[in-house]
């Protein structure tokens, strides 16, 4: 069995000891770190944004190029050709309902303007 520990034996001197210079060099280290990063990544949207904006315009100019041209005239044929034989297809009074309905709308009354 060990015997009591005697801390008068120990005194006032510290157990434990550390280099000279250790916690200036930490200090120092710490905050070249934080700079390493900055930097990283600054340089990391300087390069990315254009990249990110090149990107973006691509995407705009192939929605722009793939959209179908639309000319109101002539598709106006093949309209009112679709609307020609929905109408043809309806009964008599299907027509008068429809018709009905279509002159009490406000939006489709040719004397909204």
């Amino acid at each position: 069995m060990k015997p009591e520990f005697d801390f008068d034996m120990v005194g006032k001197r510290l157990p434990y000891s550390v280099p000279e210079g250790f916690f200036e060099a930490s200090s120092r280290r710490a905050l070249e770190a934080v700079e390493r990063h900055r930097r990283r990544r600054r340089l990391r949207t300087v390069l990315l944004a254009p990249v990110g904006i090149a990107a973006a315009a691509a995407v705009a100019l192939g929605l722009f190029l793939s959209t179908p041209d639309v000319n109101p005239v002539a598709g106006e044929a093949d309209q009112y050709t679709a609307i020609d034989r929905f109408v043809g297809s309806l009964s008599d009074q299907e027509v008068l309902e429809l018709d009905k309905a279509l002159s009490t709308d406000y939006f489709l009354s040719e004397n909204v303007f």
